[in-house]
């Protein structure tokens, strides 16, 4: 996902712990406030 990014081709949401990995310099992150993660598990 980052070299997308990285390269203008693409632009992605990830999880909070996922930004804690090393990450391209080349690459800015932006908190998306008022965002809510739902979960829904099926069986």
């Amino acid at each position: 996902m980052q070299a997308l990014v990285a390269a203008g081709e693409g632009v992605t949401t990830l999880p909070g712990l996922a930004l804690r990995a090393p990450r391209r310099p080349d690459v800015h992150t932006t908190e998306i406030t008022g965002f809510t993660r739902r979960l829904y598990a099926v069986t």
